[in-house]
């Protein structure tokens, strides 16, 4: 073989080295952007994971056709089911053998009609407490439920996440202080009315003639009692709305009379002090 064509062979062998080295080069480069880019996405969903675990509210995904995709501890706490029990399952299959639905703050709480309206509608539902007994017999929780739906790209819904917040000890609370007014308000009623017998007793004519200050005396005690007992309606009227047991409807009331009887009450007070208290009506 002369040189040229040793000259030529090594030439050509240089090329097929260099274009081997120059391909290592380009798919070792795509494996370490690739890999980076795996390390990526773990790295974010493993802090995703993180903050959810993290959250003290139990939280469940579930997919357009009722499957539970996802849940934290936190709601298979609440269940008290095991994360197979759950994951990959219809949830009706699952919350129904756990919990029954007693009461609520709520003309629609059941989870299957608002994860239906919300996939249908592609809006958020919220129902403000929910009281379930669960089937084993261990006791009734309250819970604030929020469904949110989870849209592709496209706008259209894929899935839905369910955020249970339990607020038993909250709602512990509120019923002890419900039960606290009903009781103070019904122990109230009876001096208040006693009282207001008492000066319609007084103000009858049988019971003899009044001079102009005492009759003045027992209209102010009557209507200071009619006040006290509006007080204690409004009361357990509060605390009704508050559970949830009475609508609010709002009416349009006149305020003049009302001011008319705080200018009458306290007036006497400011002359007292020296002072004139006077009501423009206008």
């Amino acid at each position: 073989m002369d040189m040229v064509a040793v000259l030529s062979l090594m030439g050509f062998s240089c090329a097929v080295l260099l274009a081997g080295w120059l391909a290592y080069r380009h798919f070792a480069h795509e494996d370490t952007e690739s890999e980076k880019l795996r390390r990526t996405l773990r790295q974010e969903q493993l802090q995703s994971e993180a903050i959810v675990a993290a959250i003290d509210d139990g939280i469940m995904i579930v997919d357009e056709i009722g499957v539970a995709r996802h849940a934290n501890q936190q709601f298979l706490d609440m269940l008290a089911v095991k994360p197979e029990e759950l994951i990959g399952k219809h949830y009706l299959d699952v919350v129904s053998k756990r919990i029954r639905i007693v009461g609520s703050s709520s003309t629609n709480p059941r989870l299957g009609r608002n994860i239906k309206k919300v996939i249908d509608t592609g809006q958020p539902v919220t129902v403000e407490t929910v009281s379930a007994e669960y089937l084993d017999g261990s006791g009734i929780v309250d819970f604030q439920v929020r469904i949110s739906p989870l849209k592709n790209d496209d706008g259209k819904v894929s899935a839905v996440l369910v955020l249970a917040r339990d607020i038993t000890a909250m709602m512990k609370l509120q019923r002890m202080k419900d039960a606290l007014i009903t009781t103070a308000s019904h122990e109230l009623r009876t001096p208040v009315t006693v009282i207001a017998g008492y000066a319609d007793l007084m103000l009858g004519a049988s019971e003899g003639d009044l001079n102009e200050k005492q009759r003045y005396y027992l209209m102010r005690t009557k209507e200071s009692t009619a006040r006290l007992t509006e007080m204690i309606n409004y009361m357990l009227d509060t605390s009704r709305l508050e559970s949830g047991q009475r609508e609010n409807k709002p009416e349009r009331v006149q305020i003049v009379p009302i001011l008319e009887d705080i200018v009458d009450e306290y007036s006497k007070r400011f002359a007292s002090k020296g002072l004139t208290l006077q009501l423009d009506a206008k």
